[in-house]
């Protein structure tokens, strides 16, 4: 986070992914996450991770899934999971 209370885009926590050919999609999710309030942090967030999860499968060279069988759940679970890490990071 940066003093003013935004995220810090070029953070290298975040691995690059908010720039790149998924960087709109990962903001927008990352965002949606930082900003939930819910008592499961980011349950709303769902149709912005499952945004993510297509625009990962559309880049499977830059994005790919060492394990070629996960279904787009578990691929969301893990962009869920990737995002919660980044942010526990930056706090």
């Amino acid at each position: 986070m940066l003093p003013n209370g935004s995220i810090n885009w070029d953070c290298p926590c975040l691995g690059g992914m908010a720039s790149g050919p998924c960087g709109f999609a990962f903001r927008r999710a990352f965002t949606c996450f930082h900003n939930s309030d819910s008592k499961a942090k980011g349950s709303e967030c769902f149709s912005d991770f499952s945004a993510l999860t297509e625009c990962f499968s559309k880049y499977p060279k830059l994005y790919g899934n060492k394990d070629k069988s996960s279904s787009n759940t578990q691929q969301t679970t893990s962009a869920t999971a990737a995002i919660a890490d980044a942010f526990n990071s930056q706090t």
